[in-house]
């Protein structure tokens, strides 16, 4: 079941492995269409930006810009520190969506 707040982790742990990747859009959209909680997980959708192609990239920013509401002000702090740094690792396709991720969390 989706719905059970296990599913978070389960769906977390496959997003990550990279077995699961021509099916990572899929699973991350699932995470953004469940409604749980992902706040302690968002460093893997930061890495779904960062290294996924851009349908994943988009379902990762969705579920990260539910999940900031989540997170305490240190750790958004922490989280839009992390963003910055990985800015020049994000192509150029990605790279406005990046951007606006970056705006989004630190205005939250």
């Amino acid at each position: 079941d989706l719905k059970d707040k296990e599913a978070a982790e389960v769906l977390a742990e496959a997003i990550a492995n990279p077995e699961y990747e021509l099916i990572q859009t899929s699973l991350v959209a699932a995470c953004w269409q469940n409604d749980l909680s992902y706040g302690k997980h968002i460093t893997t959708f930061v890495d779904v930006v960062v290294s996924g192609d851009y349908s994943a990239a988009i379902e990762a920013f969705t579920v990260i810009e539910e999940a900031v509401g989540d997170l305490k002000q240190e750790e958004r702090t922490a989280l839009v520190r992390s963003l910055k740094s990985k800015l020049k690792q994000v192509d150029e396709q990605k790279k406005a969506l990046f951007v606006e991720l970056v705006k989004a969390t630190e205005t939250y």
